[in-house]
């Protein structure tokens, strides 16, 4: 076999690995939600809170009266790279739905679901409303299902098996989901609460 054929052959592989995977659907559910974001994105003009975390964004600072500073440190990064421009302020919004889905996905997996199952989830998270809408306009919220999401798939994963450690990594989380808002704290009460509840409380 020449070395032509070797790269052929080795390509094949990667894309049969790709389709066969259990993420294929939802990676394909999350890329369709974010074009469809993406396409309307500049059809409407600013959301009036967007204009408040504009204003933020350019008086950076450890808190303001009605949240923390994550969210307006992101938006400034975010100015700094891409503009301020709609198309490229709401970049980071969808793109945080994109990772809530396919999170899900793989919660889903971590549970034991098949690739039906998966693709079935994301669909459910991708078709909610109310977390479609949170992708449409800049705000904390976006950024808040995201620090969810990832907190509960670590959760999960220590649940099923993985290491303590990974204790280190949901505090991490968590850290930065306070930053961005503080409703991530209702996840840590209703997290203890559950642990003292069941036999995981070891």
């Amino acid at each position: 076999m020449t070395p032509i054929d070797t790269n052929i052959d080795d390509h094949r592989q990667i894309h049969k690995s790709i389709l066969s995977s259990d993420l294929t659907i939802p990676v394909l559910i999350a890329a369709l939600q974010f074009i469809v974001q993406v396409a309307f994105h500049g059809n409407y003009g600013y959301f009036r809170d967007e204009l408040y975390y504009i204003a933020c964004s350019d008086r950076l600072a450890f808190g303001y009266v009605d949240a923390p500073p994550l969210s307006a440190v992101i938006l400034a990064f975010s100015r700094s790279i891409l503009g301020d421009s709609l198309q490229a302020i709401r970049f980071l919004p969808s793109l945080a739905g994109v990772g809530v889905v396919l999170l899900t996905a793989l919660m889903c997996r971590q549970l034991g679901g098949g690739r039906f199952a998966q693709g079935l989830a994301a669909l459910s998270v991708a078709a909610a409303h109310v977390l479609l809408g949170h992708g449409r306009y800049f705000s904390m919220n976006a950024f808040d299902i995201l620090f969810w999401a990832l907190a509960g798939y670590i959760v999960i994963k220590i649940l099923t098996g993985g290491s303590p450690r990974l204790w280190i990594a949901f505090g991490i989380v968590v850290g930065f989901g306070l930053l961005n808002k503080y409703s991530i704290g209702f996840l840590c009460i209703g997290l203890v609460g559950g642990l003292l509840l069941t036999s995981q409380r070891k």
